[in-house]
């Protein structure tokens, strides 16, 4: 599914979906997603709801771009979406941007994703 020329005038311009792993890096994917929908900067989705295709995987479709933010190689968010038939999103993977590998995240962690996040969506 495209959603390059998909609109709806009710939906936000961004739809965030990320990666809700036990992890430090899909916990800070999680918050990361939330912190950008509580700005109002993109409309969170969940990962479970849209791969059993309730209702909100037809907004999404809608939605003219969609951000996945995945925190491990195993990319569960991206694929996720591949495997709906989804092709037209950006991936942000937290990996190449922040090492949490042998730590947990801190609040300054997640205010550094948060700019360059903003900085991906144009904001």
């Amino acid at each position: 599914m495209s959603n390059a020329e998909n609109t709806h005038p009710s939906l936000p311009g961004t739809a965030v979906l990320a990666c809700s792993g036990t992890g430090n890096n899909g916990e800070l994917g999680d918050r990361l997603a939330r912190r950008l929908q509580k700005e109002g900067l993109a409309k969170m989705y969940s990962i479970a709801q849209i791969s059993t295709k309730i209702s909100s995987s037809s907004r999404l479709a809608m939605t003219p771009k969609v951000l996945v933010i995945d925190g491990c190689h195993s990319g569960c968010a991206s694929k996720c979406l591949e495997d709906m038939g989804y092709s037209d999103f950006d991936i942000w993977d937290i990996r190449e941007h922040i090492d949490l590998d042998d730590r947990e995240f801190t609040e300054e962690d997640l205010e550094e994703a948060l700019v360059l996040v903003k900085k991906r969506l144009g904001v």
